[in-house]
């Protein structure tokens, strides 16, 4: 019977969870802001005579980078101290240990990034700590993957930058800040029951719960913190706020001088790691 009302009590509560979510924007699946886009997109296309016109943004990528870009491609066109360490993994080689063998030659050391070399907002982002773990998403994905190096931070911006081709500087639009998940132990709780509990972690439960579900039932010790994303994306669950008061002349340059590098690259909306140590 006590079994019975604790089900009933967790269904009560991830009913509450789930209406709470339709009033809160920062949730709303991402086509319900796109949508209002398509028809102004269609008369910018004929207004400038032609499909293609949206597209022209980026002329050395591919479609502008408007969806489906190479990662791999963009990486090798920006310097490399721009960038951290990356290698692509082709998907046509289907052996895990000739696979691995080319990881271990390029001197990757864990843990490491493991993404599609086409996604989009983060979806298939995995911060990889051992072998069985590579092997797991080897075994779970069907494309091109990405291996590139983790830097934990310790924070991370996301930088909207523009520049028109005829001109020498470019210009910042927006600076997202991004706030990573991050529960603190109370010694009594299972880590389920702190996320479902959370006033903002509880939106996105299904996502933590099938990232630790090793570790749903475990309870954190007093003081424990339990970092719940490594990728500063959304959908993995990180925060986005207003950074615009980041915006400096002295970082506008260093952004004009990083899109200088990749030749027809002037429309961007990317993420930088901020480390000190590191620079």
């Amino acid at each position: 019977m006590k079994r019975l009302y604790h089900t009933i009590n967790h269904k009560i509560i991830l009913w509450k969870i789930w209406f709470r979510k339709l009033i809160q924007p920062e949730f709303w699946p991402s086509w319900i802001f796109y949508s209002p886009l398509v028809p102004y997109i269609f008369f910018l296309t004929i207004r400038y005579k032609g499909l293609g016109t949206i597209c022209a943004a980026n002329p050395g990528i591919p479609l502008g980078g408007l969806v489906g870009e190479s990662k791999e491609q963009i990486f090798n066109n920006l310097n490399s101290k721009h960038s951290l360490k990356f290698l692509k993994l082709f998907r046509e080689e289907n052996r895990f240990d000739l696979i691995y063998k080319i990881i271990l030659k390029n001197k990757f050391k864990f843990p490491y990034i493991l993404k599609p070399d086409s996604g989009q907002r983060g979806c298939g982002i995995k911060l990889v700590k051992n072998k069985k773990e590579v092997f797991e998403y080897w075994n779970n994905t069907n494309v091109d993957l990405i291996v590139q190096e983790y830097d934990p931070g310790p924070k991370e911006v996301g930088i909207f930058y523009y520049r028109f081709p005829y001109e020498t500087h470019g210009k910042i639009l927006s600076i997202t800040k991004k706030t990573f998940p991050i529960l603190e132990g109370n010694g009594i709780d299972t880590l389920g029951n702190l996320i479902i509990r959370h006033p903002r972690f509880q939106f996105q439960w299904k996502i933590f719960q099938e990232r630790f579900f090793k570790e749903w039932d475990t309870i954190l010790s007093k003081g424990e913190i339990k970092r719940l994303a490594e990728a500063g994306n959304h959908c993995q669950g990180t925060l986005f706020t207003d950074g615009s008061y980041l915006i400096t002349e002295e970082l506008s340059k260093k952004i004009d001088n990083i899109s200088k590098t990749f030749s027809g690259f002037f429309l961007v909306d990317t993420t930088f790691v901020i480390n000190p140590i590191n620079n």
